[in-house]
């Protein structure tokens, strides 16, 4: 059902969101081809999703990277061939179907291993399952409201960029904000990586050992970060300018401004996420007034300070609470 939401959601609101964006003079037949490849690899990854899920809570944290590294990988050497081979944004999107399907196909594999020959056979117990789902759905409906005001927080601002910048801003604020994601990721990958041995110390109220474990992970995450963003800071338009990137980092003022907001997103995101751990989500509130506050005031600033307005709004509306 999620999947088939993702495909309405997608296919009319995507599709027409993307055709109000296209110039005029440009062929949309390519880009719109390339926009459905990608729709349908993002319903596939909704549908499958759970193979994932199902690789991590069985404890085989490392089959679950390498899914999403190979997902990854043949994702970037795919789009690259494509996009040098003149196929644009249409080689893009295969890129992005291709991968989707090798890292399905892949996750299977992993999950119906021969070491694992109790997943064969399986029957379905309907009346187990909605049970479960019962049990399940307090936490995890609340845990969806809050990833919508994720969205609003981090994504939205992407189509606010678009809607009120030239393409050429919009690209740039784009693919800073790419940039800094991953270097959110690559920061908290032992965190997220030591979820599991978290939750299970919780469970057994080893309350030194987590707090121990948390505070060496928090400060690892920050060291890596800021780390790394500085060298994005100082040298990261030198390196697109060496690649030939067509696209260039905002300002040093506004790229500044995005270091500080994104360290200070590590570090009450990796708290938050600490906070689950105990089985409460006690943000479901706070991400969402976040989310609706950055995008009113995205709306209200960008007109009048462009890609800076998006790192003002962005700022004082997590400062107000979240940070």
């Amino acid at each position: 059902w999620i999947a088939l939401l993702a495909a309405i959601v997608l296919l009319v609101v995507g599709t027409f969101y993307i055709n109000r964006l296209l110039p005029a003079e440009l062929d949309n037949t390519a880009v719109l081809a390339g926009w459905y490849c990608f729709v349908v690899g993002n319903i596939i990854n909704f549908y499958y999703g759970y193979l994932n899920t199902l690789l991590q809570g069985r404890g085989e944290v490392t089959a679950a990277n390498k899914v999403v590294i190979a997902s990854r990988g043949i994702q970037v050497l795919v789009g690259v061939i494509m996009v040098i081979t003149g196929f644009g944004l249409l080689g893009l999107g295969i890129a992005s179907l291709l991968s989707t399907i090798v890292s399905r196909m892949l996750a299977r594999q992993y999950v119906f291993s021969r070491q694992h020959p109790e997943m064969n056979g399986l029957v379905a117990d309907r009346d187990g399952t909605m049970n479960l789902v019962k049990i399940l759905w307090h936490n995890a409906s609340r845990m969806g409201i809050v990833l919508l005001g994720v969205f609003l927080i981090w994504r939205a601002n992407t189509l606010v960029a678009s809607s009120y910048l030239g393409l050429k801003e919009a690209a740039s604020y784009g693919l800073a904000i790419q940039i800094f994601f991953l270097l959110n990721t690559i920061a908290t990958v032992p965190f997220h990586l030591a979820m599991p041995k978290l939750n299970a110390l919780r469970a057994q109220n080893k309350h030194e050992q987590v707090y121990r474990a948390f505070s060496t992970l928090l400060v690892t995450a920050l060291l890596v970060y800021s780390i790394a963003s500085l060298m994005v800071l100082f040298f990261g338009n030198y390196f697109l300018i060496s690649i030939g990137s067509s696209t260039k980092l905002p300002n040093y003022f506004v790229l500044l401004g995005m270091v500080a907001v994104f360290l200070l997103e590590i570090n009450h995101g990796t708290c938050a996420n600490f906070i689950t751990t105990g089985n409460k989500i006690p943000f479901v509130g706070a991400a969402v007034i976040t989310g609706g506050g950055i995008v009113i005031t995205s709306i209200l600033l960008t007109p009048i300070f462009g890609i800076a307005g998006l790192v003002i709004s962005q700022g004082i509306v997590q400062a107000a609470y979240n940070n």
